[in-house]
């Protein structure tokens, strides 16, 4: 029901664009994640991503250090790399990355997602190691949307960023 969803993630790939292999290892790096129940929260995470509906606008912020952060393997990081170049190519996703030159920024205080609806308020959902939270108050709404426009303007921008993912997998442009 979105119209538009717009996640920061500092230290990760956004659960939205993780692959299968990544979130699984990510799931394995966690000091809460029981073993038996590894699948399951896969197959949660993968089912979240169907989610947003084929209208919703999406905009991923990522930090160039989740980008660069071993997660799994060469093989996971590398098939990591290209589902981001081949979901930066769907005509509802943007993703944008803030270069680790900028030094300290906005987003410092963690990752979040911004989500705004056609009939409703919007709200903001902020996933943690054991829980979440969902702030609706229109100061909480305010100040992510303040952080959204800080990222937004210290953001390389779409074709910088898919530069700079070309970059990260090995690829050089002609």
């Amino acid at each position: 029901m979105a119209e538009t969803l717009t996640c920061w993630h500092t230290h990760a790939v956004p659960l939205f664009l993780q692959t299968a292999d990544y979130m699984r290892e990510a799931l394995r790096a966690s000091a809460t994640s029981p073993a038996d129940e590894l699948e399951d929260r896969v197959q949660a995470g993968l089912a979240m991503q169907r989610l947003p509906r084929r209208g919703t606008t999406c905009t991923y912020f990522i930090h160039e250090l989740a980008l660069q952060l071993q997660v799994g393997g060469a093989e996971v990081q590398a098939g990591q790399l290209l589902h981001l170049m081949f979901m930066a190519n769907r005509p509802n996703v943007e993703i944008r990355i803030l270069p680790v030159a900028r030094g300290a920024h906005a987003g410092l205080a963690g990752p979040f997602t911004l989500l705004t609806f056609p009939k409703y308020e919007p709200l903001v959902w902020v996933g943690a190691e054991n829980s979440a939270l969902l702030a609706e108050s229109r100061d909480a709404v305010a100040g992510y949307e303040a952080v959204v426009r800080a990222l937004d303007a210290e953001s390389l921008d779409e074709a910088e960023s898919k530069d700079l993912l070309l970059r990260l997998h090995g690829v050089t442009k002609p």
